[in-house]
């Protein structure tokens, strides 16, 4: 059963904690727990995290939702990649290949954006 919040609706097992956790940043749909991840200085967090993009990407791409993983990945390369901070970029890199092995034959899609950050 659903439970019908005032912050939301919470699936089953779902504690108030684990959906704040899952809540998505301002300018992304993905989760604060992935971004804070993607950014930390250890690399099994950081993996942890682009196991999560993937998961996210493959659900985006089961549902055609084609302009929301272009958003993903430009999230991706502008905060991430592109970042001064060394582990924001490795983050970032690593979050990349989550997703294209995540859109797997329909990477071609998305070539453009997943290789945009090398002609910077």
């Amino acid at each position: 059963a659903v439970v019908s919040t005032q912050s939301g609706h919470y699936g089953r097992g779902e504690t108030r904690k684990e959906r704040a956790d899952m809540s998505t940043t301002d300018n992304t749909i993905l989760p604060v727990t992935v971004v804070r991840g993607l950014n930390d200085r250890v690399y099994e967090k950081r993996k942890m995290a682009a196991l999560e993009v993937e998961r996210i990407v493959r659900e985006l791409i089961s549902r055609n939702d084609i302009k929301q993983v272009k958003k993903v990945i430009d999230m991706l390369v502008t905060n991430f990649v592109l970042s001064q901070n060394p582990n924001a970029k490795k983050g970032g890199l690593i979050g990349v290949a989550a997703a294209a092995i995540a859109l797997g034959k329909d990477i071609g899609l998305f070539v453009s954006e997943i290789v945009s950050f090398i002609c910077y």
